[in-house]
């Protein structure tokens, strides 16, 4: 356990960053603790050995919620991290018929989260293709319409995650350097099936949640000890 100073130490420097913006915002550099000196009594032992003793303790303590981490872009707060995934997936020029295609990507999330907190992603979407684009009269493009049976097809789609939870290791694992944040990637692919007897642009859009199990720690305290009459 850390000693009262030491925590009142981390408080302080939490005060610090909020008074320049915000303790996941303000990126100051690594300071040390003020080595506040204390003085202890020394005792004579009870036993027969009559020695003159003296015990204390000195806490230890890295405090990293107000640190950074960079992937050699950019550099962003502690406690944060960043999901990559493409902007679009899909096949063009698709012939008509029978369709049986899989566009597999990449998912991938680096940063620094809170020690033993993981991050859980969760996808949402329809599996039937949700429109086509319709022809309008004079040859523009209209709205969207529902792509059915009753248009002489149908598409699908299905996908296969093949990551769900990051753990904080896996969030920043480095690169070789031993300080670039890479992350871990997961492949996801999605499957299309049915069949296409149109010419069209047939559209769906996949929801990715990503969520860490626990607070941002730095947000926590920043919350905690900015809270009306608190006197930590």
């Amino acid at each position: 356990m850390f000693g009262k100073k030491s925590i009142m130490a981390a408080t302080a420097a939490l005060a610090v960053a909020a008074a320049l913006g915000s303790p996941l915002g303000a990126y100051a550099d690594t300071v040390a603790y003020p080595a506040t000196p204390k003085e202890v009594q020394s005792e004579t032992a009870k036993d027969d050995t009559l020695k003159e003793q003296a015990d204390t303790n000195v806490a230890v303590q890295l405090d990293s919620t107000g640190g950074t981490w960079s992937d050699g872009k950019a550099t962003r707060s502690n406690g944060t991290y960043v999901v990559t995934v493409p902007t679009q997936v899909g096949y063009k020029n698709v012939n008509v018929g029978k369709v049986d295609l899989t566009a597999a990507y990449d998912v991938n999330v680096k940063g620094v989260i809170g020690l033993g907190d993981t991050i859980t992603c969760t996808a949402t979407y329809d599996k039937a293709m949700s429109g086509a684009l319709q022809g309008a009269d004079g040859g523009l493009l209209g709205g969207v319409g529902p792509y059915e049976k009753s248009d002489g097809g149908e598409l699908n789609i299905a996908l296969t995650q093949e990551k769900t939870t990051w753990s904080d290791a896996e969030v920043s694992k480095l690169a070789a350097d031993g300080n670039t944040v890479v992350g871990t990637t997961g492949t996801d692919s999605l499957h299309f099936t049915g069949t296409v007897r149109s010419a069209s642009q047939f559209v769906n859009t996949i929801s990715y949640h990503f969520s860490t199990a626990r607070a941002n720690i730095g947000a926590a305290l920043d919350k905690v000890h900015s809270a009306p009459g608190d006197n930590h």
